[in-house]
């Protein structure tokens, strides 16, 4: 309709002519819907633009204690978005295939990722693989600027003098996610700031 009525207007040869008074409605109709962002013949919304893809691909490391693997699953479900825009792929070691050096893949995919999310809880503080292994290796790599280290709060734990403490944590409030009314309220809130993290990262 706005096509139509821009042609109306100014004409095959590019230049103004007068309109007829039902093209000057329909032209009038056009530029208030796309003021209002609906479309001008129903008056619905107009469908929201796609995001488009980022620059590059970003790998993502979920660094997480066994007993929290069903909340590895949470994030990874609300994680989808940012996948199907093509702008994050999402590992943990249970991508990693029968019969492979395990210790050696976590260090591959740990020195590789650009950002790493350290599902906090208390089986992950007591975990010694998790806390020596996975976040101190984390960790150094946040200290160099190599990758961008995300704790997140995932079940009520004391971080007392952590290494990762003092970093920015999601959710944004730091209560963990499941002392939220609703967890997917939560991880929704965790899944749009590594959103925003990703896109900080593209600039």
């Amino acid at each position: 309709m706005a096509a139509d009525a821009w042609q109306a207007l100014v004409g095959h040869g590019g230049e103004a002519m007068p309109l007829p008074r039902e093209k000057q409605e329909a032209w009038i109709d056009a530029v208030r819907a796309a003021i209002a962002g609906t479309d001008a013949l129903t008056g619905a919304p107009a469908s929201a633009p796609r995001r488009a893809p980022l620059r590059r691909r970003f790998k993502l490391f979920v660094s997480y204690a066994p007993e929290d693997d069903r909340h590895r699953d949470d994030l990874d479900h609300h994680l989808a978005s940012l996948r199907r825009e093509g702008n994050v792929d999402v590992w943990f070691d249970a991508r990693i295939a029968p019969g492979e050096d395990w210790r050696a893949r976590i260090g591959q995919e740990l020195s590789g990722s650009d950002v790493i999310l350290l599902l906090i809880s208390a089986n992950f503080l007591a975990s010694d693989f998790c806390v020596d292994e996975e976040m101190a290796h984390a960790v150094e790599r946040h200290r160099q600027g190599t990758a961008r280290v995300i704790p997140i709060a995932v079940r009520a734990a004391d971080w007392g003098q952590m290494p990762f403490a003092k970093l920015r944590a999601l959710p944004r409030n730091r209560r963990p996610v499941t002392l939220w009314a609703n967890h997917d309220e939560g991880w929704t809130d965790v899944a749009e700031g590594i959103r925003e993290v990703i896109a900080s990262l593209s600039e």
